[in-house]
């Protein structure tokens, strides 16, 4: 774990529930406002770049607080680790105006490396072949850089794997499944049948887990949508040759099932 904030006494702490989510964001809103104003960019960037949950904690002497606790992917614990001395910085920004702002006692911000294993996954990405390298392969390097595992055939099935038996495998352990639409999606039974599945396990278990993402311009994703009954009850996202919009609508929505209603 990287402490980049401490307040005074025991440094040592242990995390009891996560803020509800409508007061943690209105709290790093009414933050981020303050910061702005007093040009505190440094503090600013710290919340763009690391998703901070908000919540209850406690230590060995019954203190009772509050900590900004984000677990991250490999790649940004080792940034944050590299830069932790600016950081905390950065981080005491955000904790003296929350403090100063708000009804709450911020006496740690951390960043942990995230617990996964490879038999649990935030995502499983379907896609027809020709979407792979513009679109897939970006998609999937950037959400395993913010600390999204995403199934992903090409690294989950290996040699002499039963690509039947992975793929369902994949589709049954993820929390979420991000359906790649295209033209070409339409000339592949493959990841329709993938797409069936994912709805129908949806429609089961009464929780959101198809996420459609188009790729094409305006007219071609005006013809998808009419050809796919769930355009017209879903909001998807557009592939825009960036996915920085996704990983963090992706983020927002981990979060929410973390968090306690």
């Amino acid at each position: 774990m990287i402490m980049l904030h401490h307040g005074t006494g025991s440094r040592s702490f242990s995390l009891l529930d996560s803020v509800p989510r409508q007061t943690t964001e209105n709290l790093l809103f009414r933050v981020r406002r303050v910061l702005s104003a007093r040009g505190l960019h440094a503090g600013l960037r710290l919340l763009d770049t690391v998703p901070f949950d908000l919540y209850s904690a406690s230590n060995d002497f019954n203190d009772e607080f509050e900590i900004l606790y984000s677990e991250v992917g490999l790649e940004q614990y080792e940034q944050i680790r590299a830069t932790a001395s600016a950081l905390r910085a950065a981080a005491e920004e955000v904790a003296t105006v929350a403090n100063e702002i708000g009804n709450h006692y911020i006496r740690f911000i951390a960043v942990d490396l995230t617990e996964f294993t490879p038999e649990e996954w935030d995502v499983f990405v379907c896609y027809a072949g020709e979407d792979r390298p513009a679109v897939v392969e970006p998609l999937v390097n950037a959400l395993e850089s913010a600390g999204i595992h995403a199934w992903y055939a090409p690294g989950q099935v290996l040699w002499g794997d039963s690509i039947v038996q992975k793929i369902n495998e994949g589709l049954s352990r993820s929390r979420f499944v991000v359906v790649v639409i295209s033209d070409a999606f339409f000339r592949k039974n493959w990841p329709q049948s993938e797409l069936r599945a994912a709805l129908m396990s949806e429609i089961e278990s009464g929780e959101t887990r198809v996420l459609p993402l188009f790729v094409g311009n305006e007219e071609e994703k005006n013809r998808m949508l009419t050809s796919l009954a769930l355009g017209r009850d879903k909001r998807y996202l557009s592939w825009l040759n960036d996915p920085t919009a996704i990983v963090e609508e992706l983020h927002l929505l981990l979060r929410r099932g973390r968090r306690a209603p």
